[in-house]
């Protein structure tokens, strides 16, 4: 036998507490400032984080800034924003080719790798502490750059071309779960459904990011609630990255997260987050040509089993390319590899039964769990977009 947010504010929720080395800029603000943003004439806006004199300072004006600095996460030398302090909405966070991608609001700035660059003007609103005062207006600096992974993506944001589906289920009734990629062809909705004896599906309160997460309820299998996907063959033919949080509330093995597939005995590709076959339990992810034949299974699995009634983040990635080595990963950090894979998605055909906590297989039992914001991509994101994606909340 064998998955308001604002794509420029990563949710409004990338974590900016940890401090990243800071550019070489002149200090501005009284000593002991959490935050200082200064957005006055021709020059742009100045931002200095905690510090002893707010010793993470960048000038925005003038030429562009692009220090050595150290990459994501946080923002690298030449533009270092340490914790507290927030930016107002209304400016425009410039992406790492310096466009506009207007509408910044949340709690702190997603990670950038390059300096200060040309582009929109400093928002209105907001605060600062120190000597800064409020956000000034009309700066004619240039706003924050961000790295790719923060501009589309680990990000998830609706400008990033690889983010294929992106179900963040905040919805809080219906029946119908809303796919945010914004991706050419979107959105591809996933219908929630009730199916079997005693199975239940809905929206609930409990969740990990955004506000709501999708609630499935299993009889064994008998019944159960499933989320319906679209096939992944053309959407992320070759490299993918499937990723979601994952609230496992019953202890049976072989219940999927997902799973791609045309019927048992054929091509298949799942995450189940508890295994039997070692009886160790662990998080086994499976991709074959033949369901029958567990002789013809590519798995990478996990170190450790997974502890019941938490959240846990699980993320698959496999690049292109044969063989390759795929990952999978649990809480930001790789738990298996497998170096010896050739398969992708577009192996597997037209996947026309392909579920959210049902598995192919009609003795496998339905999930009982919650999952939340899942998504596809269709790359193999590195280990720093992922450890960047288990840190949105």
């Amino acid at each position: 036998m064998s998955c308001s947010y604002d794509y420029a504010a990563l949710n409004g929720r990338l974590d900016a507490s940890s401090p990243t080395p800071a550019g070489t800029g002149g200090a501005s603000g009284a000593p002991g400032g959490v935050l200082d943003i200064e957005a006055g004439g021709a020059d742009g806006g100045v931002v200095s984080s905690s510090g002893a004199r707010g010793d993470q300072v960048t000038d925005g004006g003038g030429p562009e800034v692009n220090g050595p600095g150290v990459d994501a996460p946080g923002i690298e030398r030449g533009g270092g924003l340490g914790s507290g302090g927030g930016l107002g909405t209304g400016g425009g966070l410039a992406s790492s080719m310096g466009s506009d991608a207007s509408g910044l609001s949340g709690d702190v700035l997603p990670s950038g790798s390059g300096g200060f660059g040309p582009g929109g003007a400093s928002g209105t609103g907001g605060t600062a502490s120190g000597s800064g005062g409020a956000v000034g207006s009309g700066g004619s600096g240039g706003a924050a750059g961000m790295s790719a992974a923060a501009s589309g993506g680990a990000s998830g944001g609706a400008t990033d071309p690889d983010l294929v589906l992106w179900y963040k289920f905040d919805e809080s009734t219906g029946n119908v779960a809303a796919d945010a990629s914004g991706v050419a062809g979107a959105p591809r909705n996933a219908p929630i459904v009730s199916t079997g004896l005693g199975g239940k599906a809905a929206f609930s309160t409990l969740h990990q990011v955004g506000t709501h997460s999708v609630s499935l309820t299993g009889n064994g299998i008998l019944g159960g609630g499933v989320v319906m996907l679209p096939s992944l063959d053309t959407l992320a033919p070759g490299a993918v990255t499937l990723a979601a949080w994952v609230y496992e509330a019953s202890d049976v093995d072989w219940q999927r997260v997902f799973d791609f597939g045309s019927g048992y005995a054929g091509p298949q590709m799942f995450l189940t987050p508890r295994e039997d076959k070692d009886s160790k339990h662990l998080v086994r992810f499976v991709i074959t040509l033949l369901g029958s034949s567990t002789a013809s299974e590519q798995i990478i699995q996990s170190a450790q089993a997974i502890s019941l009634n938490a959240w846990h983040h699980l993320a698959i990635t496999l690049p292109s390319g044969s063989p390759y080595k795929g990952t999978l990963y649990v809480d930001g950090v790789a738990s298996g590899t497998n170096a010896a894979m050739t398969l992708h998605p577009a192996d597997l055909g037209f996947a026309i039964q392909s579920y959210m906590g049902k598995s192919q297989f009609p003795t496998d039992p339905y999930l009982t769990g919650n999952i939340d914001d899942f998504r596809v991509y269709r790359r193999a994101l590195s280990a720093t977009e992922i450890a960047a994606l288990y840190a949105v909340r």
